[in-house]
């Protein structure tokens, strides 16, 4: 994540002084929104206790303050998106935007399967086969799964390609921008040259102007963090532990091995990257606590992919992509959704429904990009229980329960982003 005054438009021409001082600045700007998001939730768990005066109206405060702070970053993400796929793919290089997305896909397709064959080994042993009380039954079935049409596959894939651009960018349809800027980008490589300079320049500018702007709001990190777990926090996440322990610790315990793979995976791949990715990589993690938004974390993750030294232009269309059809923990709520519903019914998954589960983990991920969260947790979710048998009641309550594993699945999406844009790079021999 990029702090203070530093350079938004890479490193390579920086002197080693001038590197050396904006890496300090980086590191006292990565501690202090530690120390935001630790605060946060220390006042936040005390206001959910009772333990502070007013504690309602300073909750409400920074909610509204939190919201405002990433708000002002999200209005930077469909331009910047814009400008970042349609500079890469329109620029005449050694390696063209299509081989860097073919690649990416490739990648993409790769690290979801890992993923979802971790979570098929880690997530199952957290359940044990015993029925559920009748009080826990009673208490999921007081919350209806919510009124919400899951669309068909055909809708889902006709919403890929945007009949109306302008639509799509003020219902925050990303996938379909990305096509767009995909075909714009690859359009602008047939027009005469000097056109092509002129469309190039305009976009160039707009990315490195809305990267200034990302620049300016990233300063006021440590507020806008302690602001927003400050008010998850207030809600009283640690009461979730007494009846659904086993679903949040499964998907922290997948997460956080997700994590360790995609670090795994650079140091044997890429093991230059791998330094500058875990301390590059830090603000762009606590940002994902307190957002819980991938997407939103786009801007701080591409500042990061400069401080590894990504090349700009490759990494900017893979983690644009990354943001869009990539989430590599998707597998896994969809695995903890079914072993928890299956072991409140009273057994456990067989291993021929954990394969099924694993396999349409990673097939939903890629079917479902782009959806609303509430359809696509849906979409995600049903269809595999029906696949395999297992009732749905205690789903409403699961969802419920899903804040807390859900800031640990954003945080593993974005390293799998980054993992992403670090392995798109050549090896250096």
């Amino acid at each position: 994540m990029l702090s203070g005054g530093a350079a938004l438009g890479g490193s390579a021409a920086l002197g080693g002084g001038e590197a050396a001082r904006i890496g300090r600045q980086d590191q006292a700007a990565a501690w202090l929104t530690l120390a935001a998001l630790i605060g946060g939730f220390a006042v936040g768990a005390m206001i959910s206790r009772g333990l502070v005066p007013a504690g309602a109206a300073v909750a409400g405060i920074a909610d509204t303050v939190g919201s405002l702070w990433i708000d002002a970053l999200r209005m930077t993400i469909v331009p910047l998106l814009m400008a970042l796929v349609v500079t890469s793919v329109g620029q005449v290089g050694s390696e063209g935007g299509g081989r860097v997305t073919l690649r990416a896909m490739m990648l993409f397709g790769g690290l979801l399967v890992a993923g979802a064959i971790l979570c098929a080994i880690v997530i199952p042993p957290f359940f044990v086969a015993q029925a559920g009380t009748a009080a826990m039954r009673a208490t999921a079935g007081l919350a209806p799964l919510p009124d919400v049409v899951v669309p068909s596959l055909g809708e889902s894939l006709r919403a890929i390609v945007p009949s109306n651009v302008a639509a799509a960018a003020a219902d925050g349809r990303i996938i379909a921008l990305v096509v767009f800027a995909l075909l714009f980008g690859a359009a602008t490589r047939t027009v005469a040259a000097e056109k092509r300079a002129v469309l190039m320049g305009f976009f160039a500018g707009l990315r490195d102007a809305m990267m200034r702007i990302v620049g300016w709001v990233l300063r006021l990190a440590p507020v806008g963090v302690f602001a927003l777990t400050l008010s998850a926090a207030s809600g009283g996440l640690g009461a979730l532990f007494s009846i659904g322990w086993r679903f949040i610790a499964a998907q922290l315990a997948a997460s956080g091995a997700l994590i360790l793979l995609m670090l795994g995976i650079v140091a044997v791949r890429r093991r230059r990257l791998l330094r500058g990715l875990l301390v590059a990589g830090g603000e762009p993690a606590m940002l994902a606590l307190a957002s819980r938004s991938s997407l939103a974390c786009l801007p701080a993750m591409i500042g990061a992919a400069d401080r590894i030294g990504l090349d700009r232009e490759r990494s900017g269309t893979v983690l644009s992509l990354a943001v869009s059809l990539f989430k590599l923990t998707a597998p896994v709520s969809t695995m903890a959704n079914m072993c928890a519903m299956a072991a409140f019914e009273g057994h456990l998954l067989a291993p021929w429904q954990i394969g099924v589960v694993a396999v349409l983990g990673v097939v939903n991920t890629l079917i479902i990009a782009g959806l609303p969260g509430a359809v696509s947790a849906l979409a995600s979710t049903l269809p595999v229980a029906a696949a395999i048998g297992v009732p749905v009641t205690l789903l409403p309550l699961l969802f419920a329960l899903d804040a807390f594993p859900d800031m640990a699945r954003t945080v593993g999406n974005v390293v799998g982003d980054l993992t992403a844009a670090a392995l798109s790079e050549p090896k250096e021999d």
